[in-house]
């Protein structure tokens, strides 16, 4: 992940980030199934 990445996931509202973070786990999940 590069620093401007970073920045931009600051700039986020937590509730976005949050759905974010749900969406990635869920494809954590499935990947590893």
């Amino acid at each position: 992940m590069s620093a401007g990445q970073r920045k931009e996931q600051k700039l986020i509202p937590v509730e976005r980030r949050q759905i974010i973070l749900e969406m990635v786990a869920e494809k954590g999940i499935v990947s590893i199934a």
